[in-house]
């Protein structure tokens, strides 16, 4: 049961990773067309 919350908690995170990089570079692209 511990192995599946912490495999959880690891997905979690890489997904919040994911979503951080993901806005950077939005950002990023839409200071370059401006």
């Amino acid at each position: 049961m511990a192995m599946i919350l912490k495999n959880m908690v690891l997905i979690t995170q890489d997904m919040v990773l994911i979503l951080e990089v993901t806005e950077a570079e939005v950002v990023e692209t839409l200071e370059a067309e401006v």
